[in-house]
């Protein structure tokens, strides 16, 4: 019995011991903890953290690939021939305007048909979405996938409405699917959209048919592209071109050993 209670007085003094207030040397090294997580974090994106709450969307250039340090790169997994900033850069978007939306990656995954594990993977930059899967989440999202175009340079004001240059084009790339698009026609509203649609060897817009509102067009200007429209698969080589509905599902992917670039038209716009 004096036994029972020398163990439980023992066990009361274990646990004050255990939720004793922090002392000032624990308070300071947790702060230091805290700070210097803090400064690990890039700060875009802990600015961009700090609007989630507020519904805020985020603006296109405070993730600007070259803001995102080497920790956060290696976030992304293994290396994919330098694009893994450019699908950090993207998942982050994504995710940000997830959590302005007020969605879980549960509610995200039953909107879009896409898995949990698939969206998670997305937003931290391990894999990059087919074009099937981002026009998905753009749509639960409420955005343009053209809202998730890197911005370049900004334009003058007198072209904004007429005139691209080269070094203002804004650019999507879809790292890890080896698809890159260019917008060549201005973002303010127009009747038809002009891009420049760059596919590394073995890249594709995905294993799945896609389609949307609309016609497309395009010519091939290098390299060879392999375009699946319903059930029939084209190789189309440098020069040939091509049109179709766009409510008739299709898919495309490179065909060929070599990088294929395809001028690619479609009405109305689709980013």
């Amino acid at each position: 019995m004096g036994r029972e209670t020398n163990d439980r007085v023992a066990g009361r003094g274990q646990a004050a011991a255990q939720v004793q207030p922090m002392t000032g040397e624990n308070r300071a090294e947790d702060a230091r903890a805290k700070a210097a997580q803090r400064k690990a974090m890039p700060s875009a994106v802990a600015q961009a953290a700090d609007r989630e709450l507020a519904g805020m969307v985020l603006n296109r250039a405070e993730l600007d690939p070259a803001t995102l340090d080497q920790a956060t790169l290696d976030q992304a997994g293994t290396d994919r021939g330098g694009d893994k900033s450019a699908d950090l850069w993207l998942g982050q978007q994504l995710r940000v305007l997830r959590r302005g939306r007020g969605l879980s990656l549960v509610e995200l995954a039953d909107r879009t048909g896409l898995s949990i594990g698939n969206i998670s993977q997305i937003e931290r930059g391990v894999s990059s979405p087919s074009v099937r899967s981002l026009k998905k989440l753009s749509e639960a999202l409420q955005v343009s996938i053209g809202d998730l175009f890197q911005d370049t340079d900004l334009p003058p004001a007198s072209e904004i409405n007429y005139i691209v240059r080269k070094k203002t084009r804004p650019l999507l790339k879809l790292g890890a699917t080896g698809v890159q698009k260019e917008l060549l026609t201005p973002t303010t509203p127009g009747a038809l959209q002009m891009l420049m649609v760059t596919i590394a060897p073995g890249g594709s817009s995905g294993p799945d048919h896609y389609t949307h509102r609309g016609e497309e067009s395009g010519l091939v200007l290098s390299g060879s592209l392999e375009l699946w429209i319903e059930d029939e698969c084209f190789i189309l080589k440098e020069g040939d071109t091509f049109r179709f509905k766009s409510t008739q599902p299709h898919r495309f992917a490179n065909a060929g050993a070599n990088t294929a670039s395809v001028l690619w038209v479609q009405t109305p716009p689709g980013y």
